[in-house]
């Protein structure tokens, strides 16, 4: 080599000490992304059919109900 040591098997990687993963117990439990997923679907919807602000409340409790209350 050429005096540097490129080799990274002392490199501390701190993202091993992450714990993205849902809880164990949490396996019925609807995943986050799908929250986001169904919420991102709704509000294209609303856009693009001009849904009016009072519809889209009233859409988005029934949503947010769905994913609290049958988590």
């Amino acid at each position: 080599m050429s005096g540097r040591d490129t080799r990274m098997e002392n490199l501390v990687d701190p993202s091993l000490d992450w714990d993205c993963s849902p809880p164990v117990d949490a396996e019925d439990q609807p995943h986050s992304s799908m929250w986001i997923k169904e919420l991102v679907d709704l509000h294209v919807g609303h856009e693009i059919s001009s849904t009016p602000w009072a519809e889209r409340e009233k859409n988005l409790r029934a949503l947010r109900a769905r994913f609290i209350h049958d988590a």
